[in-house]
């Protein structure tokens, strides 16, 4: 019973090793790039936009951050990257790092609010007072009320023509 009981332990134990070693190997030949991403206040942006581009290839990744504004990279290829961050309401912001084979890099961003921008489109008609109203109007007057009388929408009668 004994020669079954190590025979069992040493495939258990061989099969173990090679289920490991790949994870071991990615380790070992990639590395990652995490980090939170923060409101000028300190707060968490979740869903936010991170995007690691590889320098030398030019090879791109693309992720949301979570809940926590956490984001991560992984099995990166050793070498610099730009990441950038953006999110809705706020300023784009990117940064390098150096991705060093089996380490994290952490890369953490605090982005600024950014400008809004408001169009206002005015469509229709307004009332005006028409060309021989505005020459009928006194010239040297400095009375508004006056000038008002020629505006149809200030008065109830018709200026004289």
């Amino acid at each position: 019973m004994s020669t079954k009981r190590f025979l069992f332990s040493a495939i258990t134990l061989a099969l173990s090793a090679i289920l490991v070693m790949p994870a071991a190997a990615q380790s070992l030949t990639s590395g990652d790039i995490t980090g939170v991403v923060t409101d000028p206040t300190g707060a968490v942006v979740a869903n936010a936009t991170v995007t690691a581009k590889n320098a030398e290839t030019g090879t791109t990744q693309t992720q949301n951050t979570n809940a926590q504004g956490a984001y991560r990279f992984s099995l990166l290829s050793p070498g610099t990257y730009t990441v950038s961050a953006s999110a809705k309401n706020f300023q784009s912001t990117q940064r390098q790092t150096t991705v060093s084979i089996g380490q994290a890099s952490t890369l953490s961003f605090q982005l600024t609010l950014g400008t809004t921008e408001q169009i206002v489109e005015v469509t229709g008609e307004g009332s005006t007072a028409g060309s021989h109203y505005a020459g009928s109007a006194p010239q040297n007057s400095r009375n508004t009320a006056s000038v008002s009388q020629y505006d149809v929408a200030c008065a109830n009668q018709q200026p004289p023509l």
